[in-house]
C-alpha cells in the first residue's frame, strides 16, 4: 500500500499523521486483504509501537530510511533476548546503551 503525502493531512502534528497512515493502513488490509480483526489490531499495535519509538527519536513515519527500520528491528531483537551490550551493539541497536 503506498501513500501519498497529500492523502495525509498537512498541518497536522507529526504524531497524528502517524496515528492517520496506521488507520489508512488498517483499512486498506482489511478492504483489500480481508485480514481478521484481530490481525489488524496487531498490525495496528506494532506499528504505533515503531511511530512510538521513532517519535522518541524525532522522527515520524514520512521520514524513515532503510536504517530506521533495521535499528528498530535490532532494538526490539536485543529488547527480547535480553542481549549484552557487546551483542546489542553488534546488531546496531539502540539498546546497546540501555542493556
Amino acid at each position: 500500500v503506498y501513500f501519498c503525502k497529500a492523502e495525509v493531512a498537512g498541518g497536522m502534528d507529526p504524531r497524528m499523521q502517524d496515528t492517520h497512515i496506521i488507520e489508512l493502513y488498517a483499512d486498506s488490509l482489511w478492504l483489500e486483504k480481508g485480514l481478521s480483526a484481530n490481525t489488524i489490531s496487531a498490525y495496528r499495535q506494532d506499528l504505533q509501537a515503531f511511530s512510538d519509538w521513532l517519535a522518541s527519536r524525532g522522527q515520524s513515519l514520512l521520514s524513515i530510511s532503510k536504517a530506521d527500520v533495521l535499528s528498530y528491528l535490532g532494538a526490539q531483537r536485543a529488547a527480547q533476548r535480553g542481549c549484552y551490550p557487546a551483542c546489542a551493539a553488534f546488531i546496531g541497536c539502540s539498546a546497546a546503551s540501555s542493556v
